[in-house]
């Protein structure tokens, strides 16, 4: 559904909802009040899950807004922490949670740098992919799922932009 119609299916309801004539208009068989209450409802949620979107976009911001000051006092605080610890290592059991996030800080930098060491090990070209035998094709190179030509006619896959359903 294009989100054309998801904006203006709020007006399509109630404008169906309304209609006095369907039998004449439509013909016998038609009724419009239950096709009027699912694209009421239908609406509905649409206009929740922007909602929900937008407040996501909003606590996200906030989130990070919130979280600069404190990031720059436990910063600051490190190197206090750390001098007492290499003292008295019992601060660590005092201030286990505080031990714990200067931790796990330390830990994605860290894996990142044992993942790109055991790569150059098991490359043995410093970090570079060994060359390919000539004509041999690599598994990137092959059209994947994703990217290969449809054989139909169908249309193409829809964007995030222009398609909210499938």
């Amino acid at each position: 559904m294009q989100r054309a119609q998801i904006a203006c299916a709020a007006l399509v309801a109630e404008e169906l909802a309304r209609a006095q004539s369907v039998a004449m208009d439509f013909g016998p068989y038609v009724e419009l009040a239950p096709i009027a209450a699912r694209l009421g409802l239908a609406s509905q949620w649409s206009s929740e899950r922007e909602k929900a979107v937008a407040w996501q976009a909003y606590a996200r911001s906030q989130e990070v807004v919130a979280w600069k000051p404190v990031l720059d006092a436990l910063a600051s605080l490190k190197p206090a922490f750390e001098f007492a610890l290499s003292r008295n290592t019992a601060i660590a059991a005092k201030y286990s949670s505080l031990a714990l996030f200067f931790r796990l800080a330390k830990q994605p930098g860290q894996k990142a740098s044992r993942t790109r060491h055991a790569k150059k090990m098991a490359t043995g070209t410093q970090g570079k992919p060994p060359a390919s035998p000539v004509g041999a094709t690599s598994a990137s190179s092959a059209p994947s799922a994703a990217t290969a030509p449809s054989t139909g006619s169908a249309a193409p896959p829809a964007t995030r932009d222009d398609h909210v359903v499938a």
